[in-house]
Protein backbone atom coordinates (compact mmCIF):
# COMPACT_ATOMS: atom_id res chain seq x y z
CA UNK A 1 0.00 0.00 0.00
CA UNK A 2 1.68 3.27 -1.12
CA UNK A 3 2.37 5.93 2.04
CA UNK A 4 0.15 9.13 1.60
CA UNK A 5 2.08 12.63 3.08
CA UNK A 6 0.57 13.71 5.97
CA UNK A 7 -0.35 17.06 5.90
CA UNK A 8 2.16 19.35 7.12
CA UNK A 9 1.76 22.16 5.52
CA UNK A 10 2.15 25.66 8.32
CA UNK A 11 -0.91 27.78 8.64
CA UNK A 12 -0.65 30.78 6.41
CA UNK A 13 0.01 33.49 9.25
CA UNK A 14 -1.25 33.83 12.53
CA UNK A 15 -4.91 33.76 13.47
CA UNK A 16 -4.67 37.10 15.14
CA UNK A 17 -3.37 40.18 13.08
CA UNK A 18 -1.10 42.13 14.87
CA UNK A 19 -1.72 45.62 12.94
CA UNK A 20 -5.32 45.08 13.71
CA UNK A 21 -4.74 44.84 17.11
CA UNK A 22 -2.32 48.12 16.78
CA UNK A 23 -4.75 49.81 15.19
CA UNK A 24 -8.20 48.86 18.04
CA UNK A 25 -5.40 50.06 20.75
CA UNK A 26 -4.80 53.21 18.63
CA UNK A 27 -8.13 53.85 18.64
CA UNK A 28 -9.30 52.54 22.55
CA UNK A 29 -5.73 52.71 24.11
CA UNK A 30 -5.76 56.46 25.29
CA UNK A 31 -6.07 57.63 28.66
CA UNK A 32 -9.77 57.55 29.58
CA UNK A 33 -10.90 56.93 26.08
CA UNK A 34 -12.80 53.53 27.03
CA UNK A 35 -13.96 55.14 30.45
CA UNK A 36 -15.90 57.61 27.99
CA UNK A 37 -16.89 54.97 25.89
CA UNK A 38 -18.24 53.50 28.87
CA UNK A 39 -20.43 56.24 29.82
CA UNK A 40 -21.29 56.81 26.15
CA UNK A 41 -22.43 53.17 26.13
CA UNK A 42 -25.30 54.25 28.58
CA UNK A 43 -26.73 57.04 25.99
CA UNK A 44 -26.27 60.43 25.32
CA UNK A 45 -24.04 62.66 28.15
CA UNK A 46 -23.47 66.09 28.46
CA UNK A 47 -19.69 67.52 28.58
CA UNK A 48 -19.92 68.00 32.84
CA UNK A 49 -21.90 64.45 33.33
CA UNK A 50 -18.69 62.90 31.63
CA UNK A 51 -16.24 64.83 33.57
CA UNK A 52 -18.08 64.14 36.65
CA UNK A 53 -18.28 60.35 35.96
CA UNK A 54 -14.53 60.16 35.00
CA UNK A 55 -13.47 62.18 38.37
CA UNK A 56 -9.75 63.14 38.15
CA UNK A 57 -10.15 64.25 34.37
CA UNK A 58 -9.20 67.43 33.71
CA UNK A 59 -11.25 69.78 31.03
CA UNK A 60 -8.56 69.96 28.50
CA UNK A 61 -7.94 66.60 28.59
CA UNK A 62 -11.90 64.92 28.51
CA UNK A 63 -11.86 67.70 25.09
CA UNK A 64 -9.38 66.14 23.60
CA UNK A 65 -10.45 62.34 24.04
CA UNK A 66 -13.88 63.83 22.70
CA UNK A 67 -12.49 65.71 19.85
CA UNK A 68 -10.37 62.46 18.57
CA UNK A 69 -13.20 59.85 19.18
CA UNK A 70 -14.87 62.40 17.04
CA UNK A 71 -12.74 62.64 14.09
CA UNK A 72 -12.58 58.96 14.21
CA UNK A 73 -16.19 58.89 13.46
CA UNK A 74 -17.03 57.23 16.87
CA UNK A 75 -18.81 60.30 18.69
CA UNK A 76 -21.22 62.57 17.85
CA UNK A 77 -21.01 66.39 19.44
CA UNK A 78 -24.43 68.02 18.87
CA UNK A 79 -24.64 71.96 19.76
CA UNK A 80 -27.83 73.20 20.78
CA UNK A 81 -28.23 76.86 20.08
CA UNK A 82 -28.81 77.95 23.46
CA UNK A 83 -28.01 80.53 26.16
CA UNK A 84 -25.86 79.03 27.22
CA UNK A 85 -25.40 76.43 24.61
CA UNK A 86 -25.73 73.00 25.37
CA UNK A 87 -23.47 69.91 23.99
CA UNK A 88 -23.99 66.53 24.02
CA UNK A 89 -22.11 63.54 23.50
CA UNK A 90 -23.22 60.27 21.84
CA UNK A 91 -21.88 57.14 19.80
CA UNK A 92 -22.30 56.78 16.37
CA UNK A 93 -23.06 52.96 15.05
CA UNK A 94 -19.41 52.80 14.51
CA UNK A 95 -18.57 53.74 18.61
CA UNK A 96 -21.41 51.11 19.50
CA UNK A 97 -19.45 48.39 17.33
CA UNK A 98 -16.79 48.44 20.63
CA UNK A 99 -19.74 47.33 23.08
CA UNK A 100 -17.90 43.43 22.50
CA UNK A 101 -14.82 44.73 22.77
CA UNK A 102 -14.99 46.79 25.67
CA UNK A 103 -17.28 43.96 27.37
CA UNK A 104 -14.76 41.21 26.85
CA UNK A 105 -11.96 43.24 28.46
CA UNK A 106 -14.39 43.73 31.43
CA UNK A 107 -14.81 40.24 31.24
CA UNK A 108 -11.46 39.35 31.19
CA UNK A 109 -10.41 42.13 34.25
CA UNK A 110 -13.10 40.32 36.32
CA UNK A 111 -11.69 37.20 36.02
CA UNK A 112 -7.88 37.39 35.29
CA UNK A 113 -7.21 40.94 36.75
CA UNK A 114 -6.57 40.15 40.34
CA UNK A 115 -3.80 37.80 40.03
CA UNK A 116 -2.02 39.53 36.91
CA UNK A 117 -2.84 43.06 37.69
CA UNK A 118 -0.87 43.95 40.15
CA UNK A 119 0.33 47.67 40.50
CA UNK A 120 4.35 48.78 40.43
CA UNK A 121 4.18 48.49 44.60
CA UNK A 122 2.31 44.94 44.46
CA UNK A 123 4.77 43.71 41.98
CA UNK A 124 7.62 44.75 44.38
CA UNK A 125 6.83 43.34 47.39
CA UNK A 126 5.99 40.08 46.13
CA UNK A 127 9.63 39.93 44.20
CA UNK A 128 11.28 41.02 46.95
CA UNK A 129 9.34 38.62 49.25
CA UNK A 130 10.44 35.63 46.79
CA UNK A 131 13.86 36.61 46.72
CA UNK A 132 14.11 36.61 50.45
CA UNK A 133 12.62 33.65 50.77
CA UNK A 134 14.76 32.10 48.23
CA UNK A 135 18.09 33.88 49.69
CA UNK A 136 17.21 32.46 52.93
CA UNK A 137 17.10 28.88 51.66
CA UNK A 138 20.29 29.45 49.85
CA UNK A 139 21.85 30.65 53.16
CA UNK A 140 20.53 27.72 55.31
CA UNK A 141 21.79 25.42 52.73
CA UNK A 142 25.17 26.87 52.77
CA UNK A 143 24.99 27.28 56.37
CA UNK A 144 23.83 23.53 56.72
CA UNK A 145 27.00 22.52 53.76
CA UNK A 146 29.33 24.24 56.37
Amino acid sequence: MPRTAKNTTAPSGPSISARAVERTLEVIGGKWTVQILRDLFEGTRRFGQLQQSLGGVSPKMLIARLRELEERGLVTRTLFPEIPPRVEYSLTDDGRTLRPIVDAMADWGRTHGEHVGFDRAQRDARETASLASSNGRVQGRSAAAS
